[in-house]
């Protein structure tokens, strides 16, 4: 059975980003995937603590995960990297990883999915999924998830 994990690192929980990774894991077949909101998780990030720990453990013991960002300055999130930062190089080779990214502009959407995509696979998570959009096409997710899935 396989089990996913949905990581978003938008600092403000239950963002619109986290929306459209938890749909992008439903429309993946995972009816009920868990959910890590690094926003939530701030204060331990640097210093370690036992929820960060769980959330790792989660990514580890996961088959797949949807990582989730908006663009900041045309990369993923400070946050995410910080999280990201706490495994080792080739750690998550059993892990396919889908990313989503949400940003202003196109071109910040394909910056944002490459960056994440390298230190993914320096990680050693083999590539799925990659679903970017930009915010004027929030209101038509169902739409975009169906182009990108095929």
């Amino acid at each position: 059975m396989s089990s996913t994990v949905v990581v978003s690192g938008n600092p403000r929980p239950g963002s619109r980003t986290a929306q459209v990774a938890q749909r992008l894991a439903q429309e993946l077949g995972s009816d009920e995937p868990s959910i890590i909101e690094l926003g939530e998780l701030t204060d331990e990030l640097f210093v370690g603590g036992e929820r960060v720990s769980a959330a790792e453990e989660s990514v580890r013991n996961a088959t797949e995960i949807v990582v989730a960002t908006p663009s900041y300055k045309g990369s993923f999130t400070g946050l995410l990297k910080v999280f990201l930062d706490r495994f080792a190089t080739a750690e998550l080779g059993d892990l396919r990883a889908h990313v989503v990214a949400v940003a202003a502009s196109g071109a910040h959407v394909a910056s944002t999915i490459e960056h994440l995509r390298l230190v993914l696979g320096e990680l050693g998570a083999r590539p799925g999924t990659s679903l970017g959009l930009t915010e004027d096409r929030l209101a038509d997710l169902d739409r975009v998830i169906t182009e990108v899935l095929g």
